[in-house]
């Protein structure tokens, strides 16, 4: 099984669980594929996890310029592992990693879910808030 974060809030370690909380457009392909048996479910991941050809996540960058990949670099003073490009680095309110979790099989990891991402993509100004919470800032609705 391959371990995310996955859904644009980074809030999902699996691809299964972004079905279970998914809605708005995307409740009618939700519910079709909760409606899956146990074995379609299967096969439908196992296609989405095809169609990643590589992960930024795991791609190593020289992300300060200095000619070398870091074992361990350093965001706003927390060890984020090997360097690596992660655009949320760069905003002006840099993202934090969630850090060495627990996945739900008992593994341990580094996950890089942001937990300031409200203020890493500066939900809180008024063209970027999403009352209804669809992913989709109101702006674009009014």
């Amino acid at each position: 099984m391959r371990l995310g974060p996955y859904g644009h809030d980074g809030a999902s370690l699996i691809l299964a669980a972004i079905v279970h909380r998914d809605g708005g457009e995307a409740q009618a392909a939700a519910a079709g594929y909760r409606g899956l048996r146990e074995g379609e479910r299967e096969a439908v991941i196992a296609f989405l996890n095809s169609l990643i050809l590589y992960s930024t996540a795991d791609l190593p960058t020289d992300l300060d310029g200095d000619g070398r990949i870091a074992a361990h670099f350093r965001v706003a003073g927390q060890d984020t592992g090997e360097e690596r490009f992660n655009p949320e680095w760069l905003f002006n309110t840099p993202g934090q990693i969630e850090g060495p979790v627990t996945a739900p099989d008992g593994r341990r990891f580094l996950s890089r879910a942001l937990v300031n991402w409200r203020q890493t993509y500066s939900v809180h100004l008024p063209l970027c808030r999403n009352r209804n919470g669809d992913g989709f800032p109101d702006a674009l609705r009014d």
